[in-house]
């Protein structure tokens, strides 16, 4: 069956039913190091081996399955195995592990790890087969860093206080690698357990935050030449900018229709924005914004090395 996790729920609850599986457990996770997180905990149970052999997708073929799961040879060895990539898998080595009551895999784990969702993992989700176990680690939401905070501050013992963990929000991007690495670097400076507060770990901590919604502030407003600037500084310091650029375009269409709000009986401050920013902008405005927006997100996604350069003469016409 085909089970979806947030990543706290699912290394408090949801992993220990893989503990005891022998088999194939199909995963994805939307972090690589999600996958690390997990084969770790796996071998700190000890329901990994010690020795695994690891393969790519693109090295699995049908020949290699009828090797390692159908033929019994004195040569077959019986170690966990390793696939990553799976995606890559060859379409008739898909169809035999879409059929697994079919392969010998009782004394072993075959753990399928995809980098990303194609037909193959589709096709996966859809299994009903006791034979195998299938596990989605799906991406937290981006005003769901406390979680994540808390469940790294768990996995890995490393305890701070409220005030902390909200100066990690205020200065780190939200990003599981990020979190995780800051964490690593306080653990090794604090290694013995206590609360630590913000004055312990201010520091160990050099990265730039990033505010979508402050850019949604600032295009919405129409104060562009701040929006400009607050972009250059983001692409500047390494920020992935495509969320950031595709959470302006869903403001946008609050902008454009207010009518969500509207039916509230009670508004929060995000949505008072939306209501006053509706009134500076005419529906024809509103869909040159976006057609913009659009443009951005395109250049952003086939890596345009002329964007950059675009943003900038954006920026100093507004200072002619």
């Amino acid at each position: 069956m085909h089970s979806k996790w947030k990543i706290g729920d699912f290394f408090k609850s949801g992993i220990k039913n893989l503990e005891t599986h022998k088999g194939i457990i199909f995963f994805y996770g939307y972090d690589p190091l999600v996958f690390f997180l997990f084969k770790t905990y796996l071998k700190e149970k000890h329901s990994l081996s010690s020795d695994i052999a690891v393969k790519l997708g693109t090295e699995i073929n049908t020949e290699w399955i009828e090797n390692e799961f159908k033929t019994l040879s004195f040569f077959n060895e019986d170690n966990d195995i390793i696939i990553h990539d799976s995606e890559g898998i060859q379409a008739a080595a898909q169809e035999m592990l879409l059929r697994p009551e079919e392969l010998s895999l009782e004394s072993r784990v075959v753990l399928v790890n995809f980098s990303k969702k194609n037909t193959f993992f589709n096709k996966v989700s859809k299994l009903e087969n006791p034979h195998v176990k299938i596990v989605e680690i799906i991406e937290p939401f981006f005003w769901e860093e406390m979680m994540v905070l808390d469940f790294l501050q768990e996995h890995l013992k490393v305890y701070l206080s409220f005030p902390a963990k909200n100066y990690i929000k205020d200065h780190i991007p939200f990003g599981l690698k990020d979190y995780y690495d800051a964490f690593q670097m306080i653990k090794l400076n604090f290694p013995a357990s206590k609360e630590l507060g913000p004055d312990d770990i201010a520091s160990l901590i050099s990265l730039q935050k990033t505010d979508p919604f402050e850019l949604a502030e600032y295009f919405g407003g129409k104060k562009l030449k701040a929006f400009y600037q607050k972009l250059l500084s983001y692409e500047q310091a390494g920020h992935d900018l495509i969320g950031m650029i595709s959470f302006v375009q869903s403001h946008m269409i609050k902008v454009y229709d207010t009518s969500y709000a509207e039916k509230k009986k009670k508004l929060s401050k995000y949505d008072k924005l939306v209501m006053a920013q509706s009134k500076l902008w005419s529906k024809d405005q509103i869909n040159r914004s976006m057609n913009y927006l659009g443009k951005l997100l395109i250049a952003l996604k086939s890596k345009d090395s002329m964007l950059i350069n675009r943003v900038r003469s954006d920026l100093l016409s507004l200072d002619i």
